[in-house]
């Protein structure tokens, strides 16, 4: 049974002229000429802003006209709060209220709870109206209530028993509530609000993804980073809580899978081209013993990841490791090929590391992050920023494959927490220096602290 608007007429006592304008906002409604009615409806709350029904009408208009647009959804929200006091025992207004606030996404898990509330009052006023309900169905779905939403889906469909998009949506929860097909949903966090603490959003959102594991980090442990910044960081911190830590920096512009291989080959004596084994030699301090020395020693070993694009040969294709800097990028440009390598060369690169370091170290624990750090420069695409996604991207997923193959590899997820979460504080970067490929030093102590949470030992977290 379609539920009929039970407001016209109920609400206003309005003037003649006001009445025949709403009238005709009606009739431009029911023609489906939504931009009209809005514009009629706003005429007459010009003249008089308490007509319920224009409010009501409005209302409706907005979230007819382009159900995409989320302030259109927002603004019927404030017509229909406008007229709620005085009329709280209306259930079409509470179930609008509660449909304009869906449509804003601001619903399930982490959402507010002013649709829930309309919707059970809605309820609660007309037990067979159906769309409310259904409506309500569906958000304690996103809740994760299934059985409750499964009980309000049946009492839909003993009102409508012949919709049969009813009857669908319970089959679906119905499979979700089997023993042998249990869903795990994890929703997108819905108000801003609830990420604004980093640490809290990181950890409600981000970490239940981090494998877990025993305390591996002890005051007088053995670590090894190597790569880039974030490396660099939980190196010097590690060290001010009675760690062992030592960061071995290849540097960002060369931060790549294959700069990473090209090191732990070097180390182990592997073959590598001679014009990479200088760059070995100028890029680190020490000898390739020390190193290894280092390597095996760890109990930790901690390696990030930063770009994807390398330079290659342009007759061998050999992979190549210049010296990059802002003044020879055009030379290097000249010189050799500069392309973005695969999602498999990647993978194949990190599964390569990972079996040199456990040559190496057998025992060794194993963690692999990637930098948020943008890329400096592009040569491939006119937009510095979208290579920049592209780069990111491909490096996220080929770690994403290296931990599914390598069930003992952690992945430390610092990009997410700068990267998704920093995009809607805005403070993510240049907090000290206004720029742009700095992350702030607030993120890195958090990301750091939480690391620590997560694998130190009790000693070290307090």
């Amino acid at each position: 049974m379609k539920y009929q608007n039970q407001t016209e007429n109920k609400f206003d006592n309005v003037d003649d002229e006001l009445d025949l304008l709403y009238r005709k906002a009606q009739q431009l409604f029911s023609q489906q000429a939504y931009r009209k009615t809005i514009d009629l409806c706003l005429n007459i709350l010009s003249n008089n802003h308490d007509f319920t029904n224009a409010h009501l009408l409005i209302a409706r208009a907005y979230l007819k006209e382009d159900t995409q647009r989320i302030k259109n959804a927002a603004l019927a929200e404030k017509h229909l709060k406008e007229i709620y006091f005085n009329n709280q025992d209306s259930a079409e207004i509470n179930y609008r209220l509660a449909v304009a606030i869906r449509v804003q996404g601001k619903v399930g898990e982490s959402g507010n709870q002013d649709a829930k509330r309309y919707l059970a009052h809605a309820i609660n006023l007309d037990s067979k109206f159906s769309y409310a309900r259904y409506e309500y169905a569906k958000i304690l779905f996103l809740e994760g209530e299934y059985s409750e939403a499964k009980m309000q889906l049946e009492k839909v469909i003993e009102i409508e028993p012949d919709n049969q998009l009813y009857h669908r949506e319970l089959d679906d929860i119905n499979e979700i509530l089997n023993e042998n097909k249990k869903a795990k949903l994890k929703r997108w966090p819905v108000l801003k609000k609830s990420i604004q603490d980093i640490k809290y959003a990181a950890t409600r959102y981000i970490l239940p993804a981090v494998k877990e594991q025993p305390p591996m980090i002890k005051k007088g442990g053995k670590v090894v980073t190597f790569g880039s910044c974030f490396a660099g960081n939980i190196a010097r911190v590690l060290r001010e809580k009675g760690v062992d830590a030592v960061n071995i920096t290849i540097g960002e512009y060369v931060n790549s899978t294959y700069a990473n291989k090209c090191f732990v080959d070097w180390v182990v004596g592997n073959s590598i081209t001679d014009s990479n084994e200088k760059r070995m030699q100028e890029l680190l301090d020490q000898e390739q013993g020390y190193y290894k020395q280092k390597l095996r020693e760890a109990e930790v070993i901690i390696i990030t990841v930063g770009v994807a694009p390398c330079f290659f040969e342009k007759k061998t294709g050999v992979f190549v490791m210049p010296r990059a800097s802002q003044i020879n990028l055009k030379a290097l440009s000249q010189l050799y090929i500069n392309r973005n390598t695969t999602v498999l060369e990647n993978v194949e690169n990190l599964s390569h590391i990972v079996s040199i370091l456990r040559q190496i170290n057998s025992s060794v624990k194993i963690v692999v992050t990637l930098s948020p750090v943008p890329l400096a420069v592009t040569f491939e695409r006119e937009s510095v920023i979208e290579a920049d996604c592209v780069s990111k991207s491909i490096l996220r997923v080929a770690v994403d494959e290296l931990v599914t193959q390598n069930s003992s590899v952690i992945y430390w997820p610092s990009f997410e927490i700068v990267r998704w979460l920093g995009a809607y504080n805005g403070n993510a970067y240049g907090e000290e220096d206004g720029t742009t490929v700095h992350v702030s030093e607030s993120y890195i102590e958090t990301i750091i602290e939480l690391f620590l949470e997560t694998y130190a030992s009790e000693d070290m977290r307090a």
